[in-house]
């Protein structure tokens, strides 16, 4: 089934963690210390160490470390009591589901569209939506364009790639820009990258060998890959993952009360494998399958990090977790035993959990909890999903109610 991830070096237990923090300015941060000194000062509180002082965390019943049976103690809806400063997605980190990709293998798939933000001349930041067309020439060629427009202009970038001859054409706005051909691409095409301006903007095209003969292709401009539409519908949620801020109230020689264990589907964070019920990280509202991206706005790339950054100490810090509000606990009747609808899984493109690529919901009297269209999902039944293949696995195989650990949508 779905496994914790593994990673070297191996899970760090955050109770047995010993050292001290010093205080520093976050420029990311500062938004979110704003809103911890409005609170403060609301409630009478004071600061520390130039810090705001935290307001103490809602009072909530402590369960047991079974997802069951703290999905079974939650208010209805699943949702866990959580304090207040946690429920303002504060960071600009852009974690996308899927990317618009090109596929020579899958010509109908690859005729899509997706968007990506771009600023325009005033300076202002654009939704700007790229249509992505695909067409094969011969049993060699392919041709990838891609379609935009901003400022009242259109753009164009086309590949023209040669997929037994292994040669690479690239054309912006219909004027051909590149050519190249060489013996080791015929030879062994092992992929490509092409960079080059477009009005003012740096964009790259990403050529792929895939582990048979296809090829996929991506578009990046500006450094941004283009998002991919997927359809998404349910309030609150985009093609971002987003993410949000939380402060575990640790004092000193207490720990935390987690393992955690490297992010095995990316190059930074780390992920939450098991909680200890009533120590801060489960009072803080974490739950198994959180992304730990940042401490303080400093990038958390393994558990060598950590070590140096999340100890037990008197002052709270800030972890920015992946999710654009708190994860949150879904029962949801299981979509692989008869007559509780279907349910398709994809990797996310930043590699935090999987997501819901298509789902069909079981009949009113048999719902428990309702999983929806892009929904990222983060555990299984107290395991961390490791792909959207062997998490399918394990629900083939599961109960018939399953325990998701989904992530928080904008608020």
């Amino acid at each position: 089934g779905p496994s914790h991830r593994q990673g070297s070096p191996p899970a760090v237990d955050m109770d047995e963690t010993q050292g001290s923090m010093t205080p520093r300015s976050m420029t990311r941060l500062e938004s979110f210390r704003l809103q911890q000194a409005q609170q403060a000062g609301a409630s009478g509180t004071s600061e520390q160490n130039g810090i705001p002082a935290l307001p103490s965390p809602t009072p909530m019943a402590v369960p047991a470390l079974s997802l069951r049976e703290l999905s079974a103690s939650l208010p209805s809806g699943g949702m866990t009591p959580r304090a207040s400063f946690t429920d303002r997605p504060l960071s600009t980190r852009r974690l996308k589901k899927d990317v618009l990709c090109g596929d020579s293998e899958q010509q109908e798939a690859s005729n899509a569209a997706g968007h990506v933000t771009l600023i325009d001349k005033e300076g202002t930041p654009r939704s700007v939506r790229v249509v992505q067309q695909e067409a094969r020439e011969d049993f060699n060629m392919v041709s990838i364009k891609w379609f935009w427009t901003l400022d009242e202009r259109t753009h164009q970038i086309e590949l023209r790639h040669g997929r037994k001859s292994g040669i690479r054409k690239v054309y912006i706005d219909k004027q051909l820009v590149e050519r190249v051909k060489s013996l080791s691409d015929k030879i062994i095409d092992r992929g490509s990258r092409h960079t080059f301006q477009v009005a003012g903007r740096s964009a790259e095209v990403r050529i792929v060998s895939g582990r048979s003969a296809g090829f996929k292709y991506y578009l990046e401009i500006d450094g941004e890959p283009i998002e991919r539409e997927i359809g998404i519908q349910a309030p609150g949620l985009s093609i971002e993952v987003g993410t949000h801020f939380v402060v575990p109230l640790a004092s000193q020689g207490v720990g935390y009360g987690m393992t955690l264990a490297n992010c095995g589907m990316r190059k930074d964070g780390v992920v939450i494998i098991e909680l200890e019920p009533g120590m801060p990280a489960h009072q803080s509202g974490l739950l198994v399958g959180d992304v730990i991206l940042s401490i303080d706005d400093v990038s958390v790339v393994d558990t060598n990090v950590i070590l140096d950054k999340l100890v037990p100490q008197q002052q709270s810090v800030q972890l920015e977790v992946a999710g654009s509000s708190p994860s949150r606990l879904l029962t949801v009747a299981n979509p692989f035993h008869p007559e509780n609808g279907s349910l398709e899984l994809a990797d996310t493109a930043c590699g935090i959990g999987v997501y819901v690529k298509l789902v069909e919901q079981p009949p009113a009297e048999r719902q428990i909890g309702r999983l929806e269209l892009g929904d990222t999902i983060l555990s299984v039944d107290g395991a961390v999903t490791e792909s959207a293949k062997e998490t399918i696995k394990y629900l083939k195989k599961g109960p018939p109610s399953l325990t998701f650990v989904v992530a928080g949508r904008a608020v």
